[in-house]
């Protein structure tokens, strides 16, 4: 009987364990900052896809989108696209974060900054993703403002991080990718993910960029879709610790 209340419990905790990793608590964290909510969809959601049972997703957003509708900001249009924002985030399990910022009015301050920071020591991400800075304002700002705060805590030089564009041609510029993620297989995943933005897209008018944007990375690869991305340091064999080899994720999808 003992032995079989042994073996019982064994199971037991088997299966509370196997729940506690479903529920992704031996997970490592990753961490997407940006400047609207749409941003990392349009930027990386097919890779966001990819890496959604590999790794805990948080995403910081510097505004609420406040001007996506109208020229003056308006908390009607910011109730809009937060509830846009967390259906696109509840696809890939991720947890938003709010910033406080206005659209259009997103500066790298100190207020930002120190918000970043604190996320960055709460959440110790080893994967993070980050808006490339030349760009329109708003974008620049996050990009600057999350490149502060990995250089003030460190982790800019020892962790795995990777600048994303928000649509080459359309706002970015001078964006030569290193890294490509093959995101064929997960395009139609990448589509619902735009699609959850439907105030932003309008007879699926950003669908349509963003996909003209995937087939072009996607033709430079010999894949039918690919997500572009360069990382903040160049993958070397050793840079100032060689037991400090930097990985690259984006490579094992």
């Amino acid at each position: 009987m003992r032995r079989v209340i042994a073996i019982v419990g064994i199971l037991a905790m088997s299966i509370v364990c196997g729940y506690a990793q479903d529920k992704g608590e031996n997970r490592p964290t990753m961490l997407i900052v940006t400047a609207h909510p749409d941003d990392w969809e349009f930027c990386m959601g097919g890779t966001a896809w990819l890496l959604k049972d590999k790794f805990n997703i948080h995403i910081a957003i510097a505004s609420k989108g406040e001007r996506g509708l109208s020229r003056e900001p308006s908390n009607e249009t910011a109730a809009i696209r937060v509830k846009e924002a967390e259906c696109a985030a509840a696809k890939i399990n991720g947890v938003l974060h709010w910033l406080g910022k206005i659209d259009g009015e997103i500066y790298a301050d100190k207020d930002g900054v120190d918000k970043i920071i604190d996320l960055l020591n709460e959440l110790k991400p080893s994967l993070i993703f980050i808006l490339w800075p030349l760009d329109k304002p708003d974008h620049a700002a996050a990009g600057n403002m999350a490149h502060i705060a990995l250089t003030k805590t460190g982790m800019i030089y020892d962790h795995e991080i990777y600048f994303m564009n928000a649509g080459l041609g359309a706002t970015t510029t001078q964006f030569d990718p290193q890294i490509f993620v093959n995101t064929t297989a997960v395009w139609d995943k990448k589509r619902e993910l735009i699609r959850c933005h439907a105030c932003q897209n309008k007879d699926d008018g950003m669908l349509k960029t963003v996909e003209q944007n995937d087939r072009l990375y996607g033709r430079l690869n010999r894949t039918e879709f690919a997500e572009g991305f360069i990382p903040v340091f160049p993958f070397t064999s050793g840079r100032w610790d060689s037991n400090k080899k930097i990985k690259c994720t984006l490579l094992d999808l």
